[in-house]
């Protein structure tokens, strides 16, 4: 569960750091495709500098760790532009219970995941 939520912060994190790069080409872009568009880019970043790091200095070197470190640090400050210029609404409505449904469903598939298996 812990590594569960470890990947999810260190996504959306990503889609910070992939809005501060790309923040001149999404300018024109409505919030939802913006958030889309900046997870893509910064996730495509991220993994191609870890995947060199590792490919060059072996796995789990200090290169890495200080790659994901900036991609984190550079992620906090993009949420934090990101926040400041997107505004988001609560649907109303069916499309409200909707995205109830579904994190409910989502937090049911995260209690499975970290269960322990009875099959040994």
């Amino acid at each position: 569960m812990l590594a569960v939520a470890v990947t999810l912060l260190f996504c959306a994190l990503c889609m910070g750091a992939g809005d501060l790069i790309c923040r001149r080409w999404t300018a024109g872009f409505d919030p939802a495709g913006k958030l889309g568009f900046a997870g893509l880019f910064g996730l495509a970043a991220s993994g191609a500098t870890l995947f060199l790091g590792v490919f060059a200095n072996g796995y789990l070197s200090q290169f890495v760790w200080s790659v994901a470190a900036a991609f984190a640090i550079l992620g906090l400050f993009g949420w934090k532009e990101l926040s400041a210029t997107a505004s988001f609404q609560l649907e109303k409505g069916p499309w409200l219970m909707a995205g109830v449904g579904a994190g409910i469903a989502l937090l049911f598939a995260l209690i499975c995941a970290a269960g322990p298996s009875d099959s040994l």
